[in-house]
């Protein structure tokens, strides 16, 4: 097979962290196969903001990201009610192999297994939220765009101290944060940073308000943190959602929920430690 006249079609699902890890780690494979990567960005109530609003070109040779049009629900999609179904049609027709979220789940974080499937295929389409094998180089490949950059380091510069230790409370949708990552917890890794160093400050994220609050009344000045929307169903929400994320990986480590991608993906990106805290 002529590795030139072959290609992988990416679909890339779920939220922010899920969709950079598959990404980048199906981008590495293909880099390792020697095949170009198609990257076709849905924007749904997951994720509802264009990929060029948030991230610069990618770092990387033989690699596209098309912004999905409607017609590409009836191509790239998955099957379902929405599309009547009529996209695996297109699907059958055009690749010779399909990964959708069900199916490819034996290759996660086997990156040579998947390495060796796209160099059998001639046109592998996948669709994932998952890491696909590495993706330690995340750094290196993707970068939040120019605007959004000069909007992270502007608060860092105002408002991160000698030493601001990062805290991403996850809630609202995530039952299995919730359960075994109690807000108690967070609250007691607070108090013993602070008998450690006094000066610390905590820079918080979370998708609750009253999270915020909460550790605002606490915590007064120790405390770092915006109230702005983080309605994953409107571009401004994912903006600030990337701007959390990459504030996160500025701080010297990171308390995090149990099953949240969201701060694996910030501790890589600032090579920094994560801590979860789990009942």
């Amino acid at each position: 097979m002529n590795q030139e006249n072959k290609e992988v079609c990416l679909v890339p699902v779920g939220g922010l962290a899920n969709r950079m890890r598959a990404i980048v780690s199906v981008l590495n494979a293909c880099q390792k196969a020697g095949v170009k990567l198609k990257i076709v960005w849905f924007r749904n109530r997951e994720l509802n903001a264009p990929f060029y609003s948030l991230f610069n070109p990618l770092r990387s040779l033989n690699v596209t990201v098309k912004e999905a049009a409607r017609i590409d629900f009836l191509r790239y999609y998955r099957p379902v009610k929405k599309n009547l179904w009529l996209s695996k049609y297109y699907l059958r027709s055009h690749f010779d192999k399909v990964l959708s979220m069900t199916n490819c789940i034996p290759i996660v974080r086997d990156e040579q297994n998947l390495v060796n499937l796209i160099s059998e295929t001639e046109r592998l389409y996948i669709e994932s939220c998952y890491d696909m094998g590495s993706y330690r180089n995340i750094r290196e490949i993707m970068s939040p765009n120019r605007r959004l950059s000069r909007r992270i380091d502007d608060f860092v510069a105002e408002h991160f101290g000698e030493r601001t230790i990062g805290v991403h409370v996850r809630r609202t949708d995530n039952n299995k944060a919730i359960q075994s990552s109690p807000l108690e917890l967070f609250i007691k890794a607070i108090r013993h940073e602070l008998e450690i160093d006094g000066n610390v400050r905590f820079f918080v994220a979370s998708d609750s308000d009253e999270v915020k609050h909460e550790l605002l009344d606490r915590f007064r000045d120790r405390i770092i943190t915006v109230f702005e929307s983080c309605d994953r169903n409107s571009r401004q929400g994912i903006e600030n959602g990337l701007t959390d994320l990459y504030l996160l990986s500025r701080t010297c480590k990171i308390y995090g929920c149990v099953g949240s991608s969201f701060t694996e993906v910030a501790a890589l990106i600032g090579n920094i430690e994560l801590i979860v805290l789990s009942i």
